[in-house]
């Protein structure tokens, strides 16, 4: 938010003035361990295109996300199905 400090009362009521940059990040992170409470009215943490853009910019070093959470299509926008114990695995091919 155009480089002020965060203010957490500010993004819980206006956080459509806020975006996700954790793609940033991925040259760094192997693995997520996700577990954030989500709403749709927040921003993602890591989308399809962030996550792709860091795919071939040579950037993404990520192998793997364990969603807690498991929004479908939510924080992490590649969920594209719910887990199960029986089929605990989503793969994702960016």
């Amino acid at each position: 938010m155009d480089g002020k400090p965060f203010n957490k009362q500010e993004y819980y009521s206006n956080p459509e003035h806020y975006e996700g940059y954790f793609e940033e990040y991925l040259n760094s992170v192997t693995w997520l361990v996700h577990n954030i409470y989500w709403e749709a009215r927040y921003p993602r943490v890591l989308t399809k295109n962030g996550l792709q853009k860091a795919q071939n910019n040579g950037k993404n070093r990520l192998i793997g996300v364990c969603d807690i959470s498991a929004d479908y299509e939510g924080s992490i926008d590649f969920t594209s199905r719910f887990t199960s114990i029986e089929e605990p695995f989503l793969l994702y091919n960016p």
